[in-house]
């Protein structure tokens, strides 16, 4: 099946599961996932310029560009509040956070982030 195929499947079907989500952007992506190209395919998948997502997170054009782009890495609350603005769930661009941190650090290790609910 196609690439734009299974983009059509995904679309239509809807996403149900964090990893199911996480598979279409890889498709959108052209590539395994990381931090940095989950942030600019969901921005172009919510077709927002680089300039509408910096305005949504407080933050300059410039720096959405280097976080797109692997330059600069966010914060943990900029990585929530991104998360927030797409309006999709916070644990997969917080694994994808850690991930890239422990990779930086040169350790060969997978995260595994589970929101804990307070009651």
């Amino acid at each position: 099946m196609s690439k734009n195929r299974k983009l059509q499947k995904y679309i239509q079907q809807g996403t149900t599961t964090s990893q199911e989500t996480a598979d279409f952007f890889e498709l959108l992506a052209g590539g395994p996932l990381d931090l940095f190209r989950a942030i600019k395919s969901h921005r172009q998948c919510a077709e927002w310029s680089q300039q509408e997502l910096a305005e949504r997170l407080g933050i300059s054009k410039q720096a959405v560009s280097k976080f797109e782009k692997g330059i600069l890495v966010p914060s943990l609350e900029m990585v929530v509040k991104i998360a927030d603005a797409f309006e999709v769930d916070r644990e997969t661009f917080v694994r994808l956070l850690f991930q890239e941190m422990v990779g930086r650090a040169g350790l060969d290790y997978e995260v595994h982030v589970e929101e804990r609910k307070v009651s």
